[in-house]
């Protein structure tokens, strides 16, 4: 018995090896990665790969899948805190605005890479754009949005929003810019 553990203990850590090596050179690479470069990349032999993901699809699906439920989590915890009303809309938007152009910038260009319309992640776009669509309404009837600014323009600005080719100094930088054109005051 306790052999079979040590296997599902390494066989789960030879998994997220794999799926932490296929991000890493999917983000390099793009979808056209090799298995054989992500295996070498994970320290694994290939047949190792090969074992836990058969094609590279079940691979990339892993990811897409991981990518899916990061998103959850995050939409979930803005939802919670929209809810909650600890704190001002125009706060929980700023904090996910900061949150997604200046820490999850490398999750945005692995979903970029993948092919960003998955159909596992198109649920958790709905999702997000939903939430945006309620801090938008909610900072504009606290006024302090600015009237002319749709829940369109956020997602534009995080769809041209920088990446991890800027530094995290410059990603702050633009986002502290956008802020100052759509903040009707400071809180």
């Amino acid at each position: 018995m306790a052999d079979e553990q040590g296997v599902r203990a390494d066989r789960r850590r030879n998994r997220v090896r794999i799926i932490d090596a296929a991000r890493s050179v999917i983000l390099a690479r793009g979808r056209a990665a090799g298995m054989d470069e992500i295996a070498a990349v994970a320290g694994l032999a290939v047949g190792t790969l090969y074992r836990h993901f058969p094609t590279k699809d079940e691979l990339v699906d892993a990811i897409l899948m991981e990518l899916a439920e990061e998103t959850s989590a995050l939409v979930g915890s803005f939802e919670e805190a929209l809810a909650s009303k600890r704190e001002s809309p125009i706060v929980l938007l700023e904090a996910l605005l900061r949150t997604v152009v200046v820490e999850l910038s490398t999750t945005r260009m692995l979903r970029d890479a993948l092919g960003g319309s998955e159909p596992q992640l198109r649920g958790m776009q709905e999702r997000a754009n939903a939430l945006l669509a309620q801090l938008v309404q909610a900072a504009h009837q606290d006024e302090t949005l600015r009237d002319e600014v749709l829940v369109e323009d956020i997602i534009l600005l995080l769809r041209a929003a920088p990446d991890e080719r800027l530094s995290a100094q410059e990603r702050e930088r633009w986002l502290q810019t956008v802020l100052h054109g759509v903040l009707a005051t400071r809180p």
